[in-house]
Formats: structure tokens, C-alpha cells, sequence
């Protein structure tokens, strides 16, 4: 728990006020908001703090205006053996900051080339739907060229750059250097998020950010993950993310690992065991068909596997993670110390993502991810035992498993 001195709330369960305890911290000089903790400081914890935690900050994101994201961070932590959520919001640097809707916050002028109305509601992005912006594409001609791709108006509109009107889509407006979106790329000088070392914003088209967050996480990283991992990761982040939300693609480096993080849940029906699988469902098909014709994506579906082969290599396991809101690919850094293991390939996989995300695995876990029956959970689970890619703990029909 934070000094006594500094600003906290405690809140049992996520209710929808804590946008404006985040408010008010941030036009204060900050705060801490643990959610799973009494108002008499009795800790309960909560049963999904990785879906919790994503909860808040897609809602942190999309209901707060200016732009709060770099004073706020949401991370799981443990008091007591329990399982929490901190939201910590620094003193803001754009106050005031109000709801969106609200009159409190100043309006920023409309730039010379407004981006079309962006849609307000998850799922109601459609990269289709005509855009009534003034666009340009630096970024979409150089890469065309460099595809020996003409960029007259037929080769445009085989890009779905143009509707059947002859305007402008919401899918060049991702592919115009005015895209609304973002990556954040935050360098941290430990494991943790307690001091920044760097940190930059990304802007300008789809392509750019690409291109741009490749080149710099490779400079930032220092050779201590695979190349070809990190900007397949990337540029999933990007082809997968829902464009509905507003927020930014986050990448984090810590001196142990990098995170990949985009808005977002799994689409409707795919599930985290067929995406192991290596099923995919392009959630903007004409994005990923532009992406393909620019020579920048191979077939859908063979990214995760992609990574985690260039991860067998090192010995290694990336995880890959999925939450109410969001999706996260943990890339380890291929030179930390310690003991390693291959990476263990399909249900094993899944197994440990899931130990990862609740601190432990029970059998019946194993039955649901991998669909086995009792006998087949038990004997996938001491292989793993034996492998020592998990430990158990208890006796029986009590006996949990847990990372080493």
C-alpha cells in the first residue's frame, strides 16, 4: 500500500465512477485507486484482475478527455495473497480533464485536414464506410513504389483506397499519414514500471507507425530479441486491433521482456485455443488484403506460430494473451539468465498462458483449454510436471500447478 499521505481510494468491485476518481486525481496532483479492497481496508480480491485491469483502461482511455493515457497506469498487483488492480494516475499535464461529452475541457482546433468522424462504439468501425476527409498518402506511394506497384486510381481502388463513389474509405484513412492512431513505445530502465528511460509517440499512417516502431524497438532493444518476432508481433498488433476504440498500440521494453498490447477482444467465435491452432479471423479483411498486396503480410493465421518457432530457437516462451478489451504478446528477452525451456508447442502453450493469467492451473483448467478428458488432462499435466514447466502444489484432488 502507498504512504498514508498519498491519495487513495479503495472500490470492492470496477464500477463505472472510478472515471471520475481517475479525473480527479489527475486535475489534483495524483492518486492510486486499488480495486478489490473494502472501504474498511478489508482485502477480497477479484476473480479476473487481467480482465479488470483491461476494463479500465479501454474505459480510461475512451471517456476522459485530453488524452490521459501518459499520466495513468493500470497494472495487476498482490496484497495478502490476492489478487488486485491498481489504477495509478499521476498529477496531469493538459488539466483540466473532464468526461467526454462534458464542457469542462478546452476543445483543440480542427486540423487543416479533419479525420473523418470516428465511430464512438466498439464493433462500429467499418474500414469500408466513406470518409469525408482530405487525405494524402506519402507513406502508402513510397511503399508501392518499392513494391513496383503503380499508384494510379485502378491500383487504388484495389486497395479499397476508394469506395464505389469514388471517395475516400475509412481504411485510407489508416492508410493516410492524417490516421488518428498511435503507438506508444515506453522504455523502463528495470522490470517494472517505477522509472521511464525513454518514450516516444508514433503518428502519421499505418505504414509509418510500422515501419518506425520496428526501427526503433530494434534500436532500443539492443539485439536482445529476434528481429523478425518483434515486428511480426507489431504488425498483428496493428492488422487485429479494433479500430472502434480510440486509444494507442502500446509497446513496453523492460530490461526482461517487451510487450505488445492493441485494443481489442478476440473476434466473436475465435477462442485462444484455435488461435494456437493457428486460425485467424481478420477482424478488417480488406486492411489485411491491402497489407498482403503491399508485400507487407503472408497468410493470416501464421503469425503466433511464426514467433513462437523464432522463440524455439532461443529456448524460449512468448505468451500470448487474451483479455475483455485488449490482447498482449510478451516477448522475452533472449538474453535474461536463468534456467530455460523449448517452448512447449499447442495445448501446453495454452496451459501456460493460463497459469500465467491466474497464478496457477488445476486440472479442470487443462480439461477446458485442451478439451481432454480427465485421464488425458492428468497425464498432459505431469508430463509438463516433469518437464519442469510446472509445480505442483497439494495433494489430490487439491493439488495446483504453477509456474517455476
Amino acid at each position: 500500500m502507498p504512504d498514508k499521505n498519498y491519495s487513495t481510494k479503495l472500490k470492492e468491485l470496477y464500477t463505472p465512477d472510478i472515471i471520475d476518481e481517475v479525473i480527479s486525481f489527475a486535475n489534483a496532483d495524483g492518486g492510486v485507486i486499488y480495486i478489490g479492497i473494502c472501504e474498511d481496508s478489508t482485502v477480497t480480491g477479484i476473480s479476473d484482475p487481467a480482465g479488470i485491469a483491461a476494463r479500465a483502461a479501454q474505459d480510461i482511455v475512451s471517456s476522459i478527455q485530453p488524452d490521459i493515457s501518459s499520466v495513468v497506469q493500470v497494472r495487476t498487483v498482490q496484497l495478502k495473497g490476492k489478487d488486485l488492480v491498481a489504477v495509478m494516475v499521476g498529477k496531469g499535464t493538459e488539466k483540466p480533464y473532464s468526461r467526454i461529452g462534458t464542457q469542462e475541457a478546452p476543445q483543440e482546433a480542427a486540423p487543416a485536414h479533419s479525420p473523418a468522424q470516428l465511430p464512438d462504439t466498439a464493433g462500429s468501425f467499418n474500414e469500408a464506410a466513406p470518409c469525408t476527409a482530405g487525405l494524402s498518402f506519402s507513406s502508402l506511394k513510397l511503399i508501392m513504389e518499392a513494391c513496383e506497384l503503380s499508384s494510379d486510381s485502378e491500383t487504388l481502388r484495389l486497395l479499397n483506397i476508394y469506395d464505389n463513389d469514388g471517395r475516400y474509405t475509412n481504411l485510407a484513412l489508416l492508410l493516410s499519414e492524417q490516421c488518428p492512431y498511435n503507438i506508444k513505445v515506453t522504455q523502463y530502465e528495470d522490470a517494472d514500471r517505477a522509472a521511464i528511460k525513454y518514450s516516444c509517440t508514433i503518428n502519421g499512417s499505418l505504414l509509418r507507425q510500422y515501419a518506425e516502431a520496428c526501427r526503433l524497438t530494434e534500436k532500443l532493444a539492443n539485439g536482445c530479441y529476434p528481429t523478425e518476432a518483434v515486428s511480426e508481433a507489431i504488425l498483428n498488433a496493428l492488422v487485429h486491433r479494433n479500430y472502434s476504440y480510440s486509444g494507442s498500440t502500446i509497446i513496453s521494453i523492460f530490461t526482461d521482456r517487451m510487450e505488445i498490447v492493441s485494443l481489442g477482444s478476440l473476434p466473436q467465435g475465435i477462442s485462444m485455443n484455435a488461435i494456437a491452432m493457428g486460425i485467424s479471423q481478420p477482424r478488417y479483411p480488406r486492411l489485411a488484403d491491402a497489407l498482403t498486396r503491399l508485400e507487407l503480410m503472408d497468410c493470416c493465421g501464421s503469425g503466433i506460430g511464426r514467433i513462437r518457432g523464432l522463440y524455439a530457437k532461443h529456448g524460449q516462451t512468448p505468451l500470448f494473451e487474451a483479455a475483455d478489451g485488449a490482447f498482449r504478446v510478451t516477448l522475452p528477452n533472449i538474453h535474461t539468465t536463468g534456467k530455460q525451456h523449448a517452448v512447449p508447442d499447442g495445448y501446453k502453450a495454452l496451459v501456460l498462458e493460463r497459469a500465467k493469467e491466474k497464478g496457477f492451473v488445476v486440472r479442470s483448467d487443462v480439461e477446458e483449454l485442451a478439451g481432454l478428458k480427465t485421464t488425458a488432462a492428468y497425464n498432459l499435466i505431469k508430463e509438463m510436471v516433469a518437464e519442469e514447466l510446472l509445480i505442483a502444489s497439494g495433494v489430490g484432488k487439491k493439488t495446483i500447478y504453477k509456474l517455476p
